[in-house]
């Protein structure tokens, strides 16, 4: 049977042994037609007998007991009971070890093994890819150790001779079992004993000390007593008597005896003896270095051996006299009466040592030695900065004027000594003085900058000062001294610092240009400024917003953030300032129009912006922008007639859907509603997929006339226009709520939250649903599962926390921060919870943040008013009516609900913000009920 040659149908006998399916498992069978006719067998007279051969049992595995039970052959002693019997393996024995192998059996495995490799082979590719895919896979999420240091051993390669031999030595790890000290207890017998010697001997005997039997016994611990009242008396001794204050300090008086008043444990104790050992040994080795005197007079310090580590030290500096460390540390340990002789001794060995002047001028406590001392230092080290400055600050105006005219001949490369001279010089000499600087220091710009804040304050002009800085830039350049972007903007802050914003401006405008790409000059500009801001350098900032608008009048986010900035820390008359110099660079751009005419309207001139929008209409002509932004502004001023000019007008040259909006809300606001309604049936059909003007047509017939199935008309004939969308499902689902039917709202919702899953306004209105259906562990549920949908939704979360019951409510606000801590909903939510707990404070911190978050949104900007009115505070109420004013809300659900109600259409800003107000709830009326809807 060969495998690899198949065999056509037909074209051969199949062999004798051929059995049809034997491949796969088929078993031959016979009918009745191949054996024949059935015969009735004939009934033997042994019928019923077991046939010749039968032993008991055998089927099942059983054996005879003896082996003549067994027709001619031998015993199989195998054991094949089961608990040798595994189920994979079978038994340890082969059952069929008897039975001979023979031809038949040799073809059968020759043609299995055949098979086994065919099968192997159909998939060996398939498998080798997985199988190289996993092994990949898992050295990815765990690579071996010599993949991880891969990259190190090709380092290796680089590494030289010298670097390897100066790899340190590996450290002892191995931990080593720690030695414990056993400390057995004192026996009673023993505490006892020394008791009654302290009570009863303890004193010196006589005979012992070699003294007569006449002298009393002396008890120790009188000699103890005596010994600290003698103490005392001698620091009472040390007292002055005339002024009534102690010339000695009583807590270093011990350590100035030399007694030590430290306290070391065992091990302590022996690392100092180390130590001093050690020390010994460099000392010994290497008598002429410093250090180790040094070092073992402080290990002596350390042990409370003061004398010794002077005695120390007074060796070490016969040793090394040319140590100014070592004398200065030797004067330290020294005593008070002692110290100005040691140095004295030191400055006669190094006569021009600085630091041994300086600490010689320093002990003494009268400003004229001390200026004796550094007068003489200066004849011997006339070079040293320090000394100079030291000398000038004992001194007076006009004695420091001398000295330092002194000094910048002796040292003329001082910066400091150059500007100090300016500073006390008139104006005429000061510039005679920094001229001089300049030339004796030519690199350095700090003379160039000072020269400039001169100038400044003798009321020189701005382009004096800006040429002097661009000829400091200049001078250093040619002297090849290039000081880096961040180094002129700290002068700049320093300048301004100082008081000179003329030179802080110039600094800025001449380093615009320094380090900087010009594709990458405006984020880099706006990021300094940025960061000067957040320094507390306004002015800084200021310069460098006012010079990127200069270089880049065109650039939008330029003016921008300069407007921005100018709100938060100018005057209105800069920001204005600002505003027009970005109007004359970009007047055909409207947003510039529309910022400047916004903040006039804001200052209160009314007919200052109403020129600047007409003036914009009049140039850019029928643009959407600004022909909105002129119908609201005659809006909120009650000027009707000139709103509806405006509004046909720009429908007409435009008609935008924001324009068909207004005009039909203007003309529902004046009850001409089937003028509106007409309208409406225009704008549908020039925009048939904008779902706002269905909604506003189903608004209008619910207002007129309250017919439902008017509306429900409309909104069939949206959803085929715009298709299903989840604005039309709420529309649909509330005037369902509207009739009392909440079974079909609650079936319109359901199908829209498995359309759209992650909208949490359709969650939300389903937990309302819920809440006004009374079915409260409904609507926790939904509320869980939108949680689950939008884990981010402020709104969702805001109504989770006020669903909680009261005592449970802060762990969930506590949840909703982690998840979105600058969501307005979820900050005015945790302001209530601290208004209801009247925690006035908190609760207005808490508000002033959801304000800041989003100032478009409304609805906080009324939660802060209401809160404000309930505590009758009537400065603050002001103060959120003004900010609201400025901000000119527009989003928000309850704000939109009641500012594009038709009564209240003409209203201005403020008179919405109370509205809107008076809708909330009291805190204390919010039992598992929202906070924002009823």
């Amino acid at each position: 049977f060969n495998m690899d040659k198949k065999r056509k149908i037909g074209a051969s006998v199949a062999p004798d042994w051929y059995v049809p399916g034997l491949c796969r498992g088929a078993a031959g069978f016979i009918t009745r037609s191949d054996l024949g006719p059935m015969k009735i067998p004939t009934l033997e007279q042994n019928f019923g007998a077991a046939p010749t051969g039968y032993v008991p049992g055998s089927g099942r595995g059983a054996l005879p007991f003896t082996r003549e039970e067994i027709p001619g052959g031998e015993v199989d002693r195998g054991d094949y009971s089961e608990t040798v019997f595994d189920k994979w393996n079978g038994y340890q024995g082969s059952l069929v070890a008897n039975i001979q192998y023979d031809e038949e059996d040799d073809q059968a495995d020759k043609v299995y093994s055949k098979l086994d490799e065919y099968m192997d082979g159909r998939r060996s590719e398939a498998r080798e890819k997985k199988m190289k895919g996993e092994i990949e896979s898992a050295r990815k999420k765990k690579p071996p150790v010599s993949h991880i240091f891969a990259s190190c051993k090709k380092d290796l390669a680089k590494i030289t001779k010298e670097e390897w031999e100066g790899l340190p030595e590996t450290p002892n790890y191995t931990v080593k079992r720690k030695k414990y000290n056993r400390v057995m207890p004192i026996p009673d017998s023993i505490i006892n004993q020394a008791i009654n010697d302290v009570q009863y001997t303890g004193s010196i005997d006589s005979r012992v000390s070699g003294m007569s039997s006449k002298v009393p016994a002396t008890p120790l611990t009188e000699v103890s007593l005596a010994k600290g009242q003698i103490l005392n008396v001698r620091l009472a001794q040390a007292e002055d008597s005339v002024t009534g204050q102690s010339v000695v300090n009583k807590n270093t008086y011990l350590e100035n005896l030399g007694i030590s008043t430290a306290e070391f444990s065992q091990s302590e104790t022996q690392d100092l003896k180390k130590a001093r050992l050690l020390m010994r040994s460099i000392i010994a080795t290497k008598p002429n270095d410093p250090a180790g005197w040094i070092a073992a007079s402080r290990i002596e310090e350390l042990n409370g051996r003061l004398q010794e580590a002077r005695n120390i030290l007074a060796q070490g500096c016969v040793e090394c006299p040319d140590s100014d460390d070592l004398w200065l540390e030797a004067s330290r340990l020294s005593p008070p009466d002692k110290c100005k002789s040691i140095l004295a001794k030191a400055i006669s060995q190094q006569p021009h040592s600085v630091k041994l002047w300086l600490s010689a001028a320093n002990k003494e406590t009268d400003q004229i030695a001390k200026g004796k001392i550094l007068r003489r230092a200066l004849e011997y080290i006339p070079s040293s900065p320090s000394l100079w400055k030291e000398a000038v600050k004992l001194e007076g105006p006009e004695e420091a004027k001398q000295l330092l005219r002194k000094a910048v001949e002796c040292v003329p490369f001082c910066v400091d000594m150059w500007l100090a001279l300016a500073k006390l010089e008139t104006y005429e000499e000061a510039k005679v003085v920094l001229n001089r600087a300049r030339i004796a220091i030519p690199t350095d710009h700090i003379i160039w900058i000072h020269a400039s804040m001169l100038e400044e304050a003798q009321g020189v002009g701005v382009e004096a000062i800006d040429l002097k800085i661009k000829r400091c830039i200049k001078t250093l350049a040619k002297a090849q001294v290039k000081l880096a972007r961040e180094a002129w903007l700290m002068e700049a802050v320093k300048a301004e610092q100082a008081g000179s914003l003329l030179t802080c401006r110039a600094i800025v405008k001449g380093s615009m240009d320094i380090d900087v790409d010009p594709d990458e000059s405006k984020t880099v500009w706006l990021q300094n400024a940025t960061d000067a801001c957040e320094k507390g350098a306004i002015e800084t900032a200021r310069a460098l917003y006012f010079e990127a608008s200069n270089r880049l009048p065109q650039k939008k986010k330029v003016w921008l953030k300069f407007f921005d900035f100018e709100r938060q820390n100018g005057t209105k008359e800069q920001l204005i300032s600002r505003m027009q110099k970005a109007l004359e660079q970009n007047k055909r751009n409207s947003i510039f129009w529309l910022l400047y005419a916004k903040q006039l309207w804001i200052n209160g001139d009314v007919e200052g912006c109403r020129k600047v929008l007409n003036e914009s209409k009049e140039l850019l002509g029928n643009e959407e922008e600004i022909v909105l932004a002129l119908i609201k502004f005659e809006r909120q001023n009650q000027n009707i007639e000139k709103v509806v000019t405006l509004v046909k007008e720009g429908r007409a040259a435009i008609g935008s859907v924001k324009l068909w909006k207004q005009n039909i809300l203007m003309e529902q606001a004046l009850k001409n509603y089937s003028v509106a309604r007409e309208l409406l049936m225009q704008a549908v059909v020039q925009h048939p997929t904008v779902n706002q003007l269905w909604l506003l047509g189903i608004r209008l017939e619910m207002e007129e006339n309250r017919d439902i199935e008017k509306a429900r008309e409309l909104l069939a004939q949206a959803n085929k226009a715009c298709g299903e969308q989840p604005e039309l499902c709420i529309a649909s689902a509330k005037l369902y709520i509207k009739e009392g039917s909440y079974t079909s709202a609650r079936t319109i919702l359901q199908d829209a939250r498995q359309k759209y899953k992650s909208n949490e306004i359709i969650w939300l209105e389903s937990v309302r649903l819920e809440m006004k259906a009374d079915n409260i562990k409904i609507a926790v549920f939904l509320l869980s599962k939108g949680l689950q949908e939008c884990p981010k939704s402020g709104k969702l979360w805001a109504e989770a926390i006020m669903l909680e019951p009261i005592h449970l409510r802060k762990p969930k606000s506590a949840d909703a921060l982690k998840v979105c801590d600058q969501d307005e909903n979820v900050v005015v939510a945790v302001a209530c919870l601290f208004w209801a707990e009247t925690k006035v404070e908190k609760a207005r911190k808490w508000f002033s943040r959801a304000i800041g978050y989003k100032p478009l949104n409304g609805d906080p900007w009324a939660s802060y008013y209401h809160f404000e009115k309930s505590q009758k505070n009537e400065e603050e109420m002001k103060k959120i009516m003004d900010k609201c004013i400025a901000a000119q809300p527009r989003k928000g659900e309850r704000w939109k609900s009641v500012a594009k109600a038709s009564q209240n259409m003409f209203l201005p800003t403020g008179e919405i913000l109370k509205k809107v107000a008076e809708s909330i709830k009291l805190p204390e009326q919010q039992i598992q009920t929202n906070y924002f809807i009823d």
